[in-house]
């Protein structure tokens, strides 16, 4: 994760994703147990759903810092580069059910 005219990785960009994916793997997890005990599935879609935002936010994170590198981290871009990282996300689809 390299931001544009630099070749050193931005350690606070790179550790802020990671924590995120520790998070979202420790929740996985979590959502693992409760199957094996047999959680209510309302319980289980719950942490799931709360799964899913987490990754979500650590692909944004991604898609910024992509950004950062190809654009460059100009003032001006900020703002606009959040907003279509928010409308990534957004639009995101939603996995489909497998067909058995």
């Amino acid at each position: 994760m390299v931001r544009k005219g630099g070749d050193a990785p931005l350690i606070s960009d790179k550790e802020r994703v990671l924590r995120r994916l520790r998070r979202v793997e420790g929740q996985l997890r979590g959502v693992q147990r409760m199957i094996e005990e047999d959680k209510p599935c309302e319980e289980v879609l719950v942490q799931l759903e709360a799964t899913r935002r987490a990754l979500s936010s650590a692909c944004a994170q991604v898609i910024t810092c992509y950004l950062q590198e190809r654009i460059g981290a100009d003032e001006g871009c900020t703002e606009a580069m959040r907003r279509i990282v928010e409308l990534l996300v957004e639009i995101n689809p939603v996995a489909r059910p497998e067909e058995t």
